[in-house]
């Protein structure tokens, strides 16, 4: 059991409470809240704590790093995103991590370090949301630009990018509004350096015989 001292997490369950809400009121029959730019939160309520026994995503247990705490899901093949535990801890300055369990990779080629902490990892979301960050397993420089410029424009029939529409970037508004979000800073090297300084850190499943 580790605690999770996370008050930008729990802001973001409650905006995705008010989202929800909004749009059970609107009846749009749409995909709710922060699901609609592939951020499904792993409950609907914050969790103080948790236990690395519980299994929210099993499909995805074989490459999940065991000191990550998984709080959402894309709504896709089993993509996840996770926090990094340190010293059995969850906190606002803990790194974001992403598991693509379809990655047709080993555990270290599926996970990647896609935020310093939560506020940075929505920042990489400004664009694009967060359904295709999972193609950074499969075209990791054409995933990234893609999410760091609005005007990229997809050349390679191998890489998916979601292309955000108006119902989806009315979402990602309130979500840039809530958090006082701007586009992400980064660019190749500096992403890479945010690999190396965090993967390092992650303790993988043993492997199966």
């Amino acid at each position: 059991m580790f605690e999770i001292d996370h008050p930008p997490l729990r802001q973001l369950y409650d905006l995705n409470r008010t989202l929800r809400q909004r749009e059970s009121l609107l009846g749009s029959g749409l995909s709710p809240g922060l699901e609609r730019v592939g951020l499904c939160l792993m409950s609907d309520l914050f969790r103080s704590s948790w236990s690395p026994l519980e299994k929210p995503v099993e499909a995805g247990d074989w490459c999940r790093p065991l000191n990550t705490y998984p709080f959402a899901v894309t709504g896709g093949e089993d993509t996840q995103f996770g926090l990094l535990v340190e010293k059995d801890r969850v906190t606002a300055e803990s790194p974001v991590v992403l598991t693509v369990p379809h990655s047709g990779g080993n555990a270290e080629a599926s996970n990647f370090i896609v935020g310093e902490n939560l506020i940075d990892f929505l920042c990489l979301g400004y664009y694009r949301g967060y359904f295709s960050l999972e193609q950074l397993a499969f075209g990791f420089r054409d995933t990234l630009n893609a999410h760091l410029s609005p005007d990229w424009k997809p050349h390679k029939a191998d890489v998916y990018i979601e292309m955000i529409e108006e119902e989806e970037q009315a979402v990602l508004d309130a979500l840039i509004e809530a958090f006082d979000l701007e586009p992400s800073s980064y660019d190749l090297e500096t992403f890479l350096e945010l690999q190396d300084r965090h993967k390092p850190k992650l303790n993988y499943p043993p492997d199966e015989e």
